[in-house]
């Protein structure tokens, strides 16, 4: 296993990904990540650990690297890159601002 990306490590292919001015919905974003870093099923699937040390019961249901792409598009949209249409910070569609393209075009190398 090669190691899931980090939220910070996705931001950037996710602005570039949405660089088009078009408005995905996360399912989308969250797909392209996936191929965007050939994730294997394996990496893509790993669980979320078990909150607070506790090391029995159910698993959150929901996994490393989603936990970490939903991440990366809240963390752009409070730094103002991303827009969003549905709650707050749990936009169900995201479009990239100005100040991200302008964001992207000064510093394509990182956030």
């Amino acid at each position: 296993m090669r190691g899931i990306p980090k939220q910070r490590e996705i931001e950037l292919p996710i602005l570039e990904y949405v660089a088009d001015r078009t408005k995905y919905g996360f399912g989308d974003i969250y797909a392209a990540m996936v191929r965007r870093f050939r994730l294997t099923t394996e990496e893509e699937q790993e669980p979320m650990p078990y909150a607070r040390g506790v090391t029995d019961g159910p698993p959150s249901g929901k996994n490393v690297f989603y936990k970490n792409c939903n991440n990366a598009c809240r963390a752009l949209m409070k730094k103002g890159y991303l827009e969003g249409q549905g709650q707050r910070y749990e936009a169900k569609c995201y479009r990239i601002t100005e100040r991200g393209l302008s964001k992207l075009r000064r510093h394509g190398g990182g956030l």
